[in-house]
């Protein structure tokens, strides 16, 4: 055991592991410095088609007195983990960092993320992506502009782009569902645009709904640095897993910019 992990004020009881599953002896090597009285809980491979895997998540956490965040090697670039440590913020559970370079762990003091998004499609899918933006919104905590809910006027285009502008700025990202009729609308496309006008391609997050390619360049410009493409084929089953896919693309990409100062 290391004196930082005996020195701090861990209360007595079960607590979730929050690490990539590749970093095995790294987690190995934290349980094993783990006082006595802390239970490490590590959460199982699930495949349920019928269900949210973070519905499952959520549940192991909310049951959990707290959670441990391996935060270097593969832990530091899974979707997963931003995902997993968020959402204990926002839950109030006490949640700790583990290093294993030097065998450090803290306690994160940090607000949870202010998770925003700038939703683009065409008016006539909006049925296909409802339960997306449903999900997002009304269970994952992410705020959407909808310029989809804009009355048409003058002001239109004022307030698509003050959507898009402070979606950027809030460290958030413009989610487009693309699809054969996305790929020819001037609407979309002027949205993808403008949002690339206020920083680059790279806050572009597509959710495909069909199988219509992206432009070479385009798809080239949203690989995030660890060669994981910024694209989710929604079109593919089980559809729950994509959306599950979106979300966690989403909580990791805004922690890179709000928190790691890391702007992709």
């Amino acid at each position: 055991m290391t004196q930082g992990v005996l020195d701090l004020p861990l209360k007595l009881g079960t607590y979730f592991i929050s690490h990539s599953y590749k970093d095995e002896s790294a987690r190995q090597d934290l349980i094993q410095r783990l006082p006595n009285g802390i239970t490490p809980f590590i959460f199982p491979a699930i495949n349920d088609p019928s269900r949210l895997v973070s519905n499952y998540l959520i549940s192991s956490i909310r049951e959990k007195d707290g959670i441990i965040v391996i935060e270097e090697g593969y832990s530091s670039a899974s979707f997963w983990v931003a995902f997993e440590r968020d959402y204990a913020l926002q839950i109030g559970k006490p949640v700790y960092s583990y290093r294993p370079s030097d065998r450090s762990i803290r306690e994160i003091l940090d607000p949870p993320l202010d998770l925003n998004i700038f939703a683009t499609y065409i008016h006539r899918e909006r049925e296909i992506v409802s339960d997306v933006m449903t999900i997002l919104q009304q269970e994952r905590n992410i705020k959407i502009y909808d310029s989809q809910n804009l009355t048409l006027g003058e002001s239109f285009q004022n307030a698509i782009n003050f959507g898009i502008r402070s979606t950027i700025e809030a460290g958030g990202y413009a989610l487009v569902f693309w699809s054969a009729s996305a790929a020819s609308s001037k609407f979309v496309l002027s949205e993808m645009d403008w949002a690339s006008q206020y920083h680059n391609e790279s806050r572009l997050l597509f959710a495909l709904v069909d199988e219509t390619p992206l432009d070479n360049q385009l798809f080239l410009k949203t690989q995030t640095e660890f060669a994981l493409p910024r694209v989710v084929k929604l079109y593919q089953e089980p559809r729950l897993h994509r959306i599950d896919d979106i979300v966690v693309r989403l909580y990791w990409l805004i922690y890179q910019n709000t928190r790691q100062n890391q702007l992709v």
